[in-house]
């Protein structure tokens, strides 16, 4: 029976092997890659395949090349660091010229393929160097610096490093942490002025950096690192777990498979954009070091030729509350995920009450329910929702700036006009009414922002992911947001036309749309108070004023409000910076009774509207 049983886990270690090499780790049931044997390899030879890597690559800054560093044996791959004094030319960035004979003490190995490419999946099992500090061993993507390139916005150069190990760079906190990872990206992006400009990680941390701390010692045994790059998003991943995501801004030109041992810490000095050697820490100590890779696969995602059906379709939000002339977007989500016909079709139940694009946004009418049916085309899987329309007015709210999480940028028009492209200025600039923002409650959930000197609403340009912001008088879903929660009080603004997030632009003072699966700090937002709007102060105590009173206060499960009127009046539950946690319509009820149990510990303000006016009561979640 035992022989039997390591008979049956030596089967599952071939097959899971084999599943390692012919697809990505992360691969999802259905999808379909193909192996480019151009950038694969099983290092399963005697010798280097110079018909697959190049054998003259030229140095870079202090690391030198050696084809004798690079040999193949035993089915891996394995590039040692010598220490070897040697001299050759060195671009002196300081100095901005070439030096012949420069003095430099270590040689190392590369790995970089003839063959190019750009969007795939990228997969490396690879073990690092014994020696910890002093040397990276690196699995990386890069293409050629093109100069010709001078346009603004332009793409010089792209390179994805899919890890970076063992650099003990206590900038980030790794010090002498060996299990710190690197998985960061480098490019040169054409500035406003003409100037190539270099986008570093240090310096562009939300663009550019990753950094994980693996759950291993990388120089003790393999591990697999990949990396999938699409034209929306670079993802990394260690041993199949997702480590790091970042929006493809600048990374879509050809770039070359690579692996090479890079020297860090005390045998280099980083300085004028590149690395010095550090020559009075030379040493043989610990060289040669050496590390291995078992096998690096790249493959590019193929359309399946067999259709792969839904099962199934959900809806969301369950329910929503609306008022006549506003609109609100529910989403449609099919499965599985990667089903091959995910179009759908939408219709009302009552289309003088509501009516629904095929973009799925929902319009108030008239006063009364509906309900909102979502359909596949493949399989006819439905799925519904209610909306209630009320005659409700919009509310008035207080005044904001609108703060960019990632260096605090204010948003606001370039001038007064119809249509005007919306910018940005610095945190610094001096505040004026032009980035002044009075932020109007359509529904329990959805708002429009109108600037306080132009009197326009922020809005949508269109449904391209990179279309600039306007400014619009009309009241439609283009001009209509809601707040998605991000964390710190930062959140993401949904338009309700197209689904589109916004950030600012690096390279203008523009502010764009964005996919809302661009999730990074450049997308996140703040609405800042600059002071507390002027409202109706003069109700009527049946309907909403001094009656109303919450107990208990503080609370921590059950909130219940007494004195609300007989009208039909919206209650809205929202934390200090305006994130809504709660929206409901109520009629007839002089008390409700609220569950917060869920609400994370702060400060809230309940918000009870109706066409009387609104009224404000603070309290405090425990």
């Amino acid at each position: 029976m035992k022989q039997n049983f390591i008979s049956v886990l030596a089967l599952l270690c071939i097959a899971l092997n084999a599943f390692a090499q012919n697809q990505p780790l992360t691969a999802k049931e259905g999808e379909n890659w193909v192996i480019k044997w151009n950038r694969s390899d099983d290092f399963n030879g005697t010798s280097v395949n110079r018909s697959m890597w190049n054998p003259n690559v030229s140095h870079v800054g202090v690391w030198s090349w050696d084809n004798d560093n690079v040999t193949v044996s035993n089915g891996t791959a394995k590039i040692k660091v010598t220490q070897e004094n040697h001299t050759r030319t060195f671009w002196d960035g300081c100095n901005g010229k070439q030096v012949q004979n420069f003095e430099l003490y270590y040689k190392s190995g590369i790995l970089k393929s003839f063959a190019t490419g750009t969007y795939g999946y990228y997969e490396a099992k690879i073990k690092g160097a014994d020696l910890f500090p002093g040397v990276c061993p690196a699995f990386w993507l890069y293409s050629s610096i093109d100069r010709s390139l001078t346009s603004p916005g332009d793409v010089q150069y792209s390179e994805i490093d899919i890890v970076e190990m063992q650099q003990g760079d206590t900038d980030h906190g790794f010090g002498n942490n060996p299990k710190g990872m690197e998985h960061n990206l480098h490019t040169i992006v054409v500035n406003e002025n003409g100037t190539p400009t270099w986008h570093r990680p240090k310096a562009y941390p939300e663009e550019n950096m990753n950094l994980y701390e693996a759950p291993f010692d990388p120089r003790n045994d393999f591990h697999i690192y990949g990396c999938e790059v699409t034209k929306e998003k670079i993802t990394w991943y260690v041993d199949g777990v997702k480590v790091g995501e970042k929006e493809n801004l600048y990374w879509h030109r050809p770039m070359n498979v690579t692996f090479s041992v890079g020297l860090r810490r005390q045998f280099t000095e980083f300085r004028c954009n590149q690395f010095y050697p550090n020559a009075a820490n030379t040493t043989t100590q610990g060289f040669p070091t050496t590390m291995e890779i078992d096998y690096v696969r790249v493959w590019e995602k193929e359309e399946s030729n067999t259709p792969i059906g839904v099962t199934g379709v959900s809806l969301s939000p369950a329910s929503s509350s609306i008022s006549v002339g506003a609109s609100t977007t529910f989403s449609a989500s099919v499965m599985p995920s990667n089903a091959s016909n995910k179009s759908v079709s939408w219709s009302s139940s009552n289309t003088s009450v509501a009516t629904v694009s095929q973009a799925g946004v929902v319009s108030g009418v008239g006063v009364g329910n509906a309900t909102i049916t979502v359909t596949t085309n493949d399989g006819n899987f439905k799925a519904s929702s209610t909306v209630s329309v009320s005659t409700g007015n919009e509310v008035g709210g207080d005044i904001f700036l609108l703060k960019n999480k990632h260096q605090g940028q204010i948003v606001h028009p370039v001038d007064n006009s119809e249509g005007a492209k919306i910018s940005y200025s610095t945190s610094n600039t001096q505040v004026t009414d032009k980035m002044k923002w009075e932020k109007i409650a359509t529904n329990g959930v959805n708002f429009r922002l109108k600037n306080v000197a132009s009197g326009k609403y922020l809005s949508a340009a269109s449904s391209s992911s990179a279309s600039v912001l306007t400014q619009s008088s009309s009241l439609n879903p283009s001009t209509e947001w809601k707040m998605v929660a991000a964390s710190g009080g930062y959140s993401y603004f949904e338009n309700q036309s197209n689904g589109n997030y916004f950030r600012p632009h690096s390279v203008s003072t523009d502010v764009i749309e964005r996919p809302n699966t661009v999730t990074n700090y450049s997308t996140q937002w703040i609405l800042e108070e600059v002071n507390a709007a002027s409202r109706k102060s003069t109700f009527l105590e049946s309907e909403v004023g001094s009656a109303l009173k919450l107990s208990p206060n503080p609370v921590s499960n059950q909130l219940k409000v007494n004195g609300l009127s007989k009208k039909n009046s919206l209650l809205e539950i929202y934390d200090v910076q305006g994130d809504i946690f709660y929206s409901e319509q109520v009629q007839g009820l002089a008390e409700v009774t609220i569950s917060v149990s869920e609400f994370p510990v702060g400060v809230y303000i309940l918000n009870v509207s109706n066409d009387m006016g609104c009224s404000k009561l603070k309290f405090v979640k425990e």
